[in-house]
């Protein structure tokens, strides 16, 4: 046997306040499964300053992460049917999951809402598009983004 024990990765945010941004990790079929940890922009930067400087850092990665079964997920649809075009829609979307160590706020609520707002005011203002607007709220996105998957 060779190869890694396990892989250390700086977050993917261009910055953060410490939590780190992770992505997701993909196996190829038949290949051994590793633990993988992002650390934050903060500790990298940290890291390979010591580096620059000769110092040798020595890291002890303790995971309690675990993969879960797959659950049934959903995305949320909502229309205006178009008055004159009604078969060619027109996307909005967000997504409505989140990661790890944040509520979904930013990740991405405010996409999801921006979306919702779409229809929103479009109604509000009493406007009736002439192609179909379709809001999609896609779930399952920080998994590979099953929901998208699922929807075409």
């Amino acid at each position: 046997w060779c190869g890694a024990f396990a892989a250390r990765f700086r977050s993917l945010a261009s910055f953060s306040v410490d939590p780190p941004r992770t992505g997701t990790m993909v196996y190829e079929t038949g290949v051994d499964r590793i633990p993988a940890a992002c650390i934050s922009v903060e500790d990298a930067n940290l890291l390979a300053r010591l580096q620059a400087r000769g110092i040798v850092s020595t890291v002890r990665l303790y995971m309690e992460a675990q993969t879960l079964p797959d659950a049934t997920s959903y995305n949320v649809v909502a229309d205006i049917r178009g008055s004159t075009y009604p078969d060619e829609v027109v996307v909005v979307s967000g997504h409505l999951d989140s990661w790890d160590v944040g509520q979904g706020a930013m990740d991405d609520g405010s996409g999801a809402v921006l979306a919702w707002q779409v229809l929103s005011t479009a109604l509000q203002l009493g406007l009736r598009p002439q192609r179909t607007l379709r809001l999609i709220m896609w779930s399952c996105e920080e998994l590979g983004g099953v929901g998208a998957q699922q929807y075409f």
